[in-house]
C-alpha cells in the first residue's frame, strides 16, 4: 500500500507525541497550500463558460470549468500568483493573486 508523506507524519505524530497530533495536523494541511475557487464568464452576456481551462501559472495545476463557469485550483502555495484562463474563441485572460494558506481565494475571471 502506498502512503504519501503527510500520512506518514501524522501517523509518527500520533505515535510519537500521543494526543498532541491533533494540533499538529492543521499545521500540515495548511503547509500543503490552500485552493482558489471562482467563476469564468463571458464577458458581453455574463454568461458562464463550461469547459474553458484554468491555469496557474508556472505550475502543473490546472483544471477545467463545469457548466456553471466554475472552479476549483486545489493544493495552490501560499504567496503570489497568476491565474490564466484560456478558452477556444476567446481571449485568454490573466490575473495576479495573493493566495493566504488557510484563506478561501476567490478570483472570477471573464473572457472577451
Amino acid at each position: 500500500m502506498r502512503t504519501d508523506s503527510s500520512s506518514r507524519v501524522r501517523r509518527w505524530l500520533r505515535t510519537a507525541a500521543g494526543g498532541a497530533a491533533v494540533f499538529v495536523a492543521p499545521l500540515v494541511a495548511a503547509a500543503q497550500g490552500t485552493s482558489i475557487t471562482g467563476r469564468v464568464t463571458d464577458q458581453a452576456s455574463g454568461a458562464p463558460l463550461g469547459d474553458a481551462r484554468v491555469y496557474l501559472v508556472g505550475s502543473a495545476l490546472v483544471t477545467a470549468t463545469n457548466a456553471e463557469g466554475r472552479y476549483t485550483l486545489r493544493n495552490v502555495p501560499a504567496g503570489t500568483a497568476e491565474v490564466r484562463t484560456i478558452r477556444v474563441g476567446y481571449t485568454e485572460q490573466k490575473k495576479q493573486v495573493t493566495v493566504t494558506a488557510g484563506a478561501a481565494t476567490t478570483v472570477d475571471l471573464t473572457l472577451l
